[in-house]
């Protein structure tokens, strides 16, 4: 994943607000926010090889070796492609699992399940998890680097580059994703071909602009792949070189095919769909021969997936993304198809989200538990849900990566797949009357999708090993970099004798589910002989293979019934992930030979090609001997048989043929500072000195220790705001010091005179972090801090000077799930205490708390009701104030008679707004104590996307209906307002409220609010309209 336009513009908006954000615990607003937390301390090493600096922790020398060498490999490929040189070395940083993925520092954003590697621009680092499958690393590994390059190709490698340097345009989110993968596979793969599969024939492809979120990674390689096919693979460079000089898109078009970019997309989505549309009749469409379950176009949702049947047949578990967008385990009665949901993700330290890509579900031998794999607190766990009420058990046994789960036919053991040391994936059986863990492989390789057979001894798995059968290839003998980590076959293995028998034998085949027949003479399997995943049965006795299905879409995921006679399985169908269910499946029309698909026929056709052979032979050591046969094609009919086992793996690289040819001796990381972003601007006047505003960001290599200098000057350094943070995060408490210097103007009424005063404050704070979940925390800070108010027109009067030292504590949560604009479901809280006490004559007694509560109830799709109270009350010798009225940076703000709330320096550091209370002016009403509520609805009025390099000039409007209610009062209960002379009255209304209408806009990528408001009078009931124009997003 790169950083797009988005995330490079998000970036560069967190600088600027970086000075405030950090100090928020002691200023206005209250901080939210999820957690990063950090369940271990990691220790960095890192090795070299030619072009590559690849960093890794403990455990994970293995891992980061793999990395280098397959980094070297995907880079000679990439810049032969693009014809282009990297002009600085490429730092990789391996975690060992997702879970530790997931605690890096190197990126802010939160690493979800569907994040399997990110490259960043401030320093072109890139990030990736192993996560127990060599060839998803693999694959990984190419991805992000072809970001880094393109990073270096376009940018310069790095955000001030970025900044500095006259770049004409970023590369469009479909030609990166898309590129990355065209590299990762050189050219189409099984997948993609099967999503563009149903993309076309669905009717759902239109053309290049529709190319956004997971399309622009499918029809992205797509596109690339039919330049290469129809221009040369020649063509794929010269396009992104010509777009990387001219920077339009559309005069790339014309300058490299002749055609501009809408005669190019539509000729693409022409060609596309005559490429697939004669499918239809060759192939059967999934719901002509099995009962849909799920609709996931009337559901408005995407994923349907991890079907698991009962044992009695009756009911189906599931994973889905139904309702609100998160993943969520559920179960349906096949014979009402109500739909109850048991658990969800992603809002509690429990079912932190579930492992969709990785799916395992299994059900118990009664039908009263099912058996899940979830991450949890730094790890992933197995839980045992129960189906009737949702309460479960976690057995957690210290494994940072959890595959497949399948719970034994006698309900009294448990297998799953799992990488407890980020170097291998092996199956483990878990026996849950005597609490033992059984290792039952344990080797270098990839074991996968353990599933029983009906004797509860037997486990069948996919596994890359090939030929390795006997458990002896370990990282200390076998290199992984060297073995095709791609293939993969059936094995089994008894839980008795551990021993290994290989059951197919053609490994550029991909299979990816297993169901075990009641009888256990045959298993059902997914397979994608043809091109597409379809339903096969292997004889266990003769080993013979036959199709059950002649699918146009891939059927995948299986679960079979106990008696055998249902078959649940999932499919990619009408671009999105249903559920289907096949009757009787044993009893389906036996074919020995299925037609292949036009891409597997070009696959075959290369392969069995005398320059393919010739070729292969080149690459190839004297010691490997050569596989010519994974198919034998019969060209007369356009069918395939299936594979030779005499003919195909014949051979396979022996562990010392790729062994490293360079140095891999570990070293030691250091920290080191070194700049991410160093922006600003500076100039002198003659009559107001130096002015400008700088900021600075630096960090070490894995973002533990982190920098931020922030300066905006003015007149001299009295009138110049700084700030200074140091931020230190590799433990599971974050601390930060700070240092910081703010100075501000305000006018204060004396008598007949107005007066301008300057207001100062500056000292040190520190905070601490401590995270209980990643949705709850305390916040503890510490602020000494001096103030003064002085005189600008009469610089004689003597100045005012006050000094607190402010302990603070807050408790915050935050569970809230977001949309476009704001979140859209769940709750945010934050609760503050903080205390003066008096320290000397100048020392300020008070203590003050604060309260925001929010809470998100959302409607489906983006619709919600957003409702939230707050309030503050403060007491002591010297009690801080509030302020209510109109919102946050207010363009078009107006003050109320009350004017400026800042009369002592106590208030320039201390005062507090209460807002959004649109339709009254700022400082409508202040004192010691406050409370504001709100309430909206929000719904969507336009959602445009961003297509090509030209940014649209309105994305993602939001309408919405509110409702502001507020009072602020003094000690005694009191509520004041003002006269036009700004003499103090008291208010005829204590509480305040107004209602109004809102649109939330991106009009020129910037954040634009536009309020409507009509305040409540006391005498004539709703006011005028009030407009309101505001930057920022909503709470």
């Amino acid at each position: 994943m790169p950083m797009t336009r988005t995330r490079f513009w998000l970036s560069v908006v967190f600088l600027l607000i970086a000075g405030l954000s950090a100090t928020a615990q002691f200023s206005g607003s209250l901080p939210f926010g999820k957690n990063k937390v950090q369940y271990q301390r990691f220790n960095w090493k890192y090795i070299q090889s030619e072009n590559f600096d690849v960093y890794y922790h403990q455990g994970g020398e293995y891992a980061a070796k793999f990395t280098a060498m397959k980094a070297e490999e995907a880079l000679k490929a990439i810049e032969g492609t693009l014809s282009f040189r990297i002009t600085k070395r490429i730092v990789f940083i391996v975690y060992g699992s997702h879970n530790q993925f997931q605690q890096t520092n190197v990126i802010d954003e939160f690493m979800s399940e569907g994040i399997g590697g990110v490259t960043e621009l401030f320093k072109n680092r890139i990030v990736v998890p192993y996560e127990g499958d060599y060839a998803k690393f693999a694959h990984v590994i190419h991805h992000e680097l072809v970001h880094a390059v393109i990073n270096d190709m376009f940018y310069g490698g790095s955000i001030q580059a970025l900044m500095s340097n006259s770049v004409k345009a970023m590369l469009p989110l479909w030609m990166n994703e898309g590129f990355a993968e065209y590299s990762s596979v050189g050219g189409l793969d099984v997948k993609t071909d099967q999503f563009m599969r149903d993309v076309a024939v669905s009717e759902y492809l239109k053309g290049l602009n529709q190319l956004s979120g997971y399309f622009a990674y499918r029809g992205g390689q797509a596109f690339w792949t039919y330049i290469a096919e129809k221009y040369g693979k020649g063509k794929v460079g010269e396009l992104l070189n010509r777009f990387r000089a001219i920077g339009d898109i559309n005069q790339t078009f014309r300058a490299a095919f002749g055609l501009t970019y809408e005669e190019m997309s539509e000729q693409w989505a022409k060609d596309t769909k005559k490429f697939y549309f004669p499918d239809v009749d060759r192939y059967e469409y999934v719901e002509d021969w099995a009962t849909r379950l799920t609709n996931h176009q009337k559901e408005e949702n995407f994923y349907n997936t991890s079907p698991t049947i009962s044992p009695d047949g009756e009911r189906v578990a599931f994973i889905s993304d139904r309702g609100d967008g998160l993943f969520g385990l559920y179960v349906m009665d096949l014979g009402t198809k109500d739909v109850t949901k048991l658990v969800g993700s992603a809002r509690s330290t429990d079912f932190e989200e579930l492992n969709f890509l990785t799916p395992g579900i299994s059900w118990n031998h009664d039908g009263t538990r099912l058996a899940v794999g979830a991450k949890a607190g730094g790890e992933d766990a197995v839980y045992l849900v129960n189906v009737d009420n949702g309460d479960y058990e976690v057995l957690r046994f210290n494994m940072q990566t959890i595959g497949g789960v399948h719970w034994s036919p006698d309900g009294s053991k448990i297998a799953f797949d799992a990488a407890p040391g980020g170097i291998q994936s092996d199956i483990f059986v878990y026996d849950l009357a005597s609490k033992d863990l059984t290792q039952i492989t344990n080797d270098i390789f990839t074991d996968a999708e353990p599933t029983w057979g009906p004797d509860n001894t037997t486990l069948y798995f996919i596994s890359d090993r090939g030929r390795y059968t006997s458990g002896r290839e370990t990282s200390e003998n076998f290199f992984m970099w060297d073995h095709d980590v791609d293939q993969q076959d059936l094995y089994r293995v008894s839980i008795d004798d551990r021993n290994i028998d290989r059951l197919t034998n053609d490994p550029s085949v991909g299979k990816y589910s297993i169901a075990v027949a009641p009888d256990h003479k045959s298993i059902l399997f997914t397979a994608d002989y043809n091109g597409i995943s379809n339903l096969w049965e292997l004889d266990l006795a003769t080993k013979s293979l036959q199709a059950r299905s002649n699918s146009l879409q891939e059927v995948s995921q299986l679960s079979l019934s106990r008696d055998g006679t249902k078959l649940v399985f999932a499919s990619q169908n009408r671009v999105g992930y249903d559920l289907f269910m096949l009757k009787y499946p044993f009893d389906l029309k036996v074919r020995d030979t299925l037609p292949p698909t036009r891409f597997r026929q070009r696959e075959m056709d290369e392969r069995n090609s005398l320059a393919a052979i010739m070729d292969d032979a080149a690459r190839k050591d004297d010691s490997v001997s050569l596989s010519y046969g994974v198919f034998d094609v019969d060209l007369t009919d356009g069918a395939m048989v299936p594979p030779n086992e005499d003919a195909s793996d014949r051979g396979e690289p022996t562990a010392k043929a790729g062994e490293p040819q360079v140095d891999f001796t570990p070293k030691d990381y250091r920290v080191a500072f070194s700049p991410d972003v160093i922006t600003g601007n500076a100039g002198y006047s003659n009559w107001y000195g130096a002015q400008g505003t700088m900021q600075m960001l630096f960090t070490d290599m894995m973002g533990d220790h982190e920098i931020y200098f922030m300066a905006n000057l003015f007149l001299d350094l009295a009138n110049s705001n700084f700030f200074l943070q140091y931020t230190y995060k590799p433990e599971v408490i974050d601390l930060s010091v700070a240092g910081f210097h703010n100075a501000g103007f305000t006018f204060i009424q004396e008598g007949i005179y107005q007066y301008t005063y300057r207001m100062r404050t500056y000292g040190v704070a520190t905070w601490a972090t401590l995270p209980f979940s990643r949705y709850s925390r305390i916040d503890v800070g510490l602020q000494a801090q001096a103030m003064a108010k002085e005189n600008i027109d009469v610089p004689t009067m003597p100045s005012t000077e006050k000094f607190v030292a402010v302990p603070t504590v807050s408790y915050v949560m935050d569970d809230a799930i977001w949309g476009f604009w704001a979140p859209v479901k769940g709750t945010r809280m934050n609760l503050t205490l903080e205390a003066s006490p008096p320290i000397g004559a100048n020392g300020l007694s008070f203590v003050t708390m604060r309260g925001d509560i929010r809470e998100y109830l959302h409607l489906g799709g983006m619709y919600c009701v957003a409702l939230r109270g707050s309030g503050g009350i403060s007491a002591g010798g010297d009690p801080q104030k509030f302020f209510i009225g109109g919102v946050d940076n207010w363009f078009n703000r107006f003050f109320s008679n009350a004017g400026w709330p800042f009369v002592e320096p106590e208030d320039f550091a201390f005062t507090r707004p209460g807002w959004p209370l649109r339709g009254y002016a700022l400082n409508e009403r202040n004192g010691s104590r406050y409370f504001v509520a709100n309430a909206e609805f929000r719904f969507p009025l336009l959602v445009a996307f961003q297509a090509g390099p030209i940014p649209a000039l309105f994305q993602g409007l939001q309408g919405q209906v509110f409702f502001d209610i507020g009072g602020a009062f003094d000690q005694d209960g009191n509520s004041w307002t003002a006269l036009p002379n700004g003499f103090p009255i008291r208010a005829q209304e204590a509480v305040i409220y107004s209602v109004g209408l809102g649109v939330r806009s991106l009009a020129l990528g910037l954040p634009i609010r536009f309020d409507v408001a009509w305040r409540r009078e006391p005498a004539t009931g709703l006011s005028a309209p009030i407009y309101l124009f505001s930057l920022g997003g909503d709470f």
